[in-house]
């Protein structure tokens, strides 16, 4: 009996393809969107020149680079030497400059502008001692030519006197303050007897110990500013006396950072590995969490107010939310050394870091997606040649640009997009590069267009940070442990189901794999109330 084969054909097939004849719509459009997403991935390559400029000046290692949060061009900037400057970087050209400690500078913060007090800046040194300045003094040093403020090309250190005053050696814990005229012009005498620079400090605080870091308060119109050493300390700026004292923690304070939002909130870094919160409001000591590692710089979102980043000595950042302090919301990995320093941008959505390894990172915070509990790696990496031990790095408040302190004694700037145009960027350029921008983010999947985004032509060294250092021989030693080990699971998988379908008299003992704790897990040790680590 013949066969006979009979075509069959799906309702879909019988119906037809739909076609869509709308002028309105191109035929092609995804392909001609891959095509562009795929221009635009180039471009971004052919035109990254990430740098901008160098300003230069500062004799040794730059340790502190601080923004003043009411004005965009203004930074200031302070060095192992002792001397503040205070740049316009709108114009690359500097304000005035002060020898301001004899020695390292530890920290630096700039007040609030209120209504009883202007901008101030506040610095504090190994000396022992804080000297509060102002930010905009009324002195001639603000009116020099440009010729003569911009000290770039040429810089004359010849206002650095033999001589100065000695402000430490306080024993006795006893503090003592001095202050000079407010708003005088300096005269070649007193400027022979203090040694410095453009302006004289407005006050001076004798303090019996050095004290390592400070940071304002963002109230509007607050003039309460904070200092860690051996203990955290509350100030005013009218008064030349500590407000309060919190009690004396086992370690120094390595850092300081009021919320910007929640005023009364204060965090702070301890050199035995924990975070602690203070409430200034009550003057009551809260929470804290004990971090593997101790932390060197704690900065909060200026947007969520809840979130925060840690930068630590093992190579890694940590993003927390200060309302689940039990596992990290996201480590960060990418360092290959410790990471010294962070600050988050103006959108909170993104940070800077800078380590040891010479390398500035930007990382996409993230902390508000599905998969934010896991590991998150940098989007995009700078280096110079010449720069090495990064000490600090800033996003600026326009959300443009990047400054980086290194040993070299430069304060450097860079874009935060590598390829954004410097000049003015018209309404059709804006939004054909916002166009390219979201194309690049759709098609990043595909291999032609992921391999040009995602590769960053770096010199990176051939350590691959991931708890501790791995090179390729054991990388490759790993890699067989790990494909054994999922033959072996397997197996097991398949005993398991053998045994589930022939019943009860199929037993078989399998022991039970052990849940294992992800790494921000494991970075917090200990919790607890700051009595606990006290007694």
């Amino acid at each position: 009996m013949p066969q006979v084969k009979c075509i069959s054909r799906s309702p879909a097939d019988r119906l037809g393809y739909h076609r869509n004849f709308a002028s309105t719509e191109h035929r092609f459009g995804r392909a001609r969107e891959y095509v562009r997403a795929l221009r635009a991935a180039k471009l971004e390559k052919l035109h990254a020149k990430p740098f901008v400029t160098s300003l230069d000046g500062h004799v040794e290692t730059v340790c502190n680079i601080e923004k003043v949060r009411n004005s965009l061009p203004l930074i200031l900037s302070a060095d192992y030497d002792g001397e503040i400057r205070c740049w316009d970087i709108s114009q690359h050209l500097l304000n005035w400059r002060v020898q301001g400690h004899s020695g390292r500078v530890m920290g630096l913060t700039v007040t609030n502008n209120t209504h009883s007090s202007p901008n101030l800046v506040i610095s504090t040194g190994i000396d022992k001692t804080i000297k509060i300045w102002l930010l905009k003094p009324t002195d001639n040093a603000s009116s020099r030519p440009m010729w003569e403020r911009d000290d770039a090309a040429e810089t004359d250190y010849s206002y650095i006197a033999n001589r100065g005053y000695d402000y430490g050696g306080n024993s006795q814990k006893a503090i003592t303050s001095t202050t000079a005229p407010r708003g005088g012009a300096i005269s070649s005498l007193s400027m022979s007897e203090y040694g410095a620079g453009d302006q004289l400090p407005i006050s001076t605080i004798n303090h019996y110990e050095p004290l390592r870091c400070i940071d304002a308060n963002w109230q509007r119109n607050s003039t309460l500013y904070a200092t860690g050493s051996a203990q955290v300390s509350l100030w005013d700026v009218h008064r030349s006396h500590a407000l309060h004292q919190f009690a004396p923690t086992p370690e120094q304070c390595t850092h300081l950072a009021f919320n910007p939002s929640q005023h009364n909130v204060l965090a702070s870094c301890m050199q035995d590995s924990k975070i602690t919160f203070y409430d200034v409001r009550t003057k009551t000591e809260m929470s804290f969490i004990t971090l593997l590692n101790w932390g060197n710089e704690l900065k909060w979102n200026p947007i969520d107010p809840r979130i925060f980043v840690v930068a630590t000595n093992d190579w890694c950042l940590y993003t927390f939310d200060v309302r689940h302090t039990r596992k990290a919301l996201r480590t960060h990995r990418g360092h290959v050394d410790a990471v010294t320093t962070c600050d988050w941008s103006a959108t909170g959505k993104e940070f800077v870091s800078g380590a040891v390894d010479g390398h500035i990172r930007l990382w996409k915070s993230n902390h508000q997606t599905a998969d934010a509990r896991g590991v998150g790696y940098s989007r995009e990496l700078y280096k110079g040649k010449r720069m090495y031990n990064l000490e600090q790095t800033r996003w600026t408040n326009d959300n443009k640009y990047i400054l980086s302190g290194s040993a070299d004694g430069a304060i450097r700037l860079w874009k935060s997009q590598r390829s954004m145009p410097l000049h003015r960027v018209n309404a059709r350029q804006r939004s054909s590069i916002a166009y390219a921008e979201k194309l690049k983010t759709k098609y990043q999947h595909m291999p032609e267009i992921g391999l040009i985004v995602k590769f960053r032509h770096a010199k990176i060294p051939h350590r691959i940070p991931r708890n501790g250092v791995y090179y390729k021989r054991e990388r490759r030693e790993q890699k067989k442990v790990k494909e054994l080990k999922e033959k072996v699971n397997e197996k097991i998988d398949n005993t398991k189901e053998y045994a589930r379908q022939s019943g009860p008299k199929w037993r078989v003992k399998v022991k039970a794999k052990k849940q294992r704790r992800t790494w921000s897990e494991k970075v917090v040790v200990k919790r607890g109330i700051v009595g606990d680590h006290q007694e």
